[in-house]
């Protein structure tokens, strides 16, 4: 962004598990050829809270950068 003449005003990262869950499961299908087990249950518990976490903290799924021009 900087080389482009921006400047980074707000930074966020997704608090979802949607990606999260996704990229589990084509994991899971590859390495076993299966469906990831007890899947609802394992979203709803522990991975959806889990994720959530990691959004706060910086370390979501995805990455949300609002940017502007650089001044002067």
């Amino acid at each position: 962004l900087a080389k482009a003449g921006l400047t980074v005003l707000k930074l966020e990262t997704g608090k979802g598990s949607l990606f999260f869950m996704a990229s589990l499961q084509r994991y899971v299908r590859h390495v076993w050829n299966c469906d990831v087990p007890a899947m609802k249950v394992l979203e709803r518990f522990i991975l959806r809270p889990l994720t959530l976490v990691l959004g706060h903290l910086g370390y979501g799924s995805e990455m949300i950068v609002y940017a502007g021009l650089r001044q002067g």
